[in-house]
């Protein structure tokens, strides 16, 4: 109901005075739905280059490292503030996640000894993955093929291989998907990780060409059925977007028909964003251009 440039005017305070983690995450909490939209566009580096901004200050104040005697507030907002900052690919954090994920790939033993914090494994190998190439995501592939690997460690392994931003990376990932190469139970992760733009492209293209293979392999689990639209689908945001959904539908009828209620709400919540990309873009776009440098 208010002028987006309220909200955004607001943001201005987390970078001058702002060091506690609850405002931090309630205001990245909020943002996702404007990720979707934006991350597609060609207005995602501006966006992103406003994000480094504000959080630069406290990137630089609170490094990398844990310091004797800090708050758990600190830690908290270290790893967060991290997590922001290579999601938005700020240079210094991926060079530091690349670095940390060398030296895991250099252990000798992988499999049993990883030197990187448990709470930065997400961030540092997501972003290592997306930085990297081949050799950075069949090493982690290969831990998951580890026996006694934790199930922590299987999903979170899972959840960051589809952080690539190589097409055939996806694709191959997506196929072992389906050669029996990853448990049934553990499918859903693999469609959540690939929600990011190249990935949607890559996906939806994947999703359009095999769902027959698809649907045969996944219908007798429903949350790997659920996942494809709630977790993947649900994050689309074009008019080209919501027209290959209805040719897709259309193609498809007979066995998307027990899932019309989640095709129904991603078309809803598509049509939601094309509606929100007419009605405010321009004024974020804007607004954005106008304190990028300040």
């Amino acid at each position: 109901m208010l002028d987006y440039r309220i909200p955004l005017e607001l943001t201005k305070y987390l970078a001058s005075k702002e060091r506690n983690y609850i405002p931090w995450l309630s205001f990245f909490s909020s943002l996702p739905a404007l990720v979707h939209v934006i991350g597609r566009t060609q207005y995602n580096g501006i966006f992103q280059q406003y994000i480094i901004s504000i959080i630069k200050p406290l990137y630089d104040e609170l490094g990398t490292s844990e310091k004797p005697g800090e708050s758990q507030n600190d830690k908290l907002l270290r790893s967060f503030i991290i997590k922001i900052a290579c999601s938005n690919n700020y240079e210094p954090c991926l060079e530091w996640a690349k670095q940390k994920y060398q030296e895991w790939m250099a252990s000798p033993e992988p499999d049993k000894v990883n030197p990187i914090p448990f709470d930065f494994r997400e961030t540092v190998q997501c972003s290592a993955i997306k930085a990297g190439g081949q050799k950075e995501w069949e090493f982690l592939w290969q831990r998951t093929l580890y026996p006694l690997i934790s199930p922590v460690n299987l999903k979170l392994a899972y959840l960051t291989l589809g952080c690539t931003r190589e097409p055939w990376l996806i694709n191959s990932y997506l196929e072992k998907s389906l050669d029996g190469s990853i448990a049934i139970q553990n499918i859903q992760y693999i469609w959540k990780s690939i929600a990011h733009p190249v990935g949607l492209n890559v996906g939806f293209e994947f999703l359009r060409t095999d769902w027959d293979r698809i649907y045969d392999s996944y219908q007798h689990i429903f949350g790997n059925i659920k996942s494809i639209f709630e977790d993947f689908l649900s994050k689309l945001s074009t008019k080209t977007d919501l027209e290959d959904l209805t040719v897709f539908y259309r193609n498809h009828k007979e066995n998307l028909y027990p899932v019309s209620s989640l095709i129904l709400s991603v078309v809803d919540r598509l049509k939601w964003r094309i509606y929100w990309t007419q009605s405010h873009m321009e004024t974020i776009v804007t607004w954005l251009l106008q304190n990028i440098t300040k």
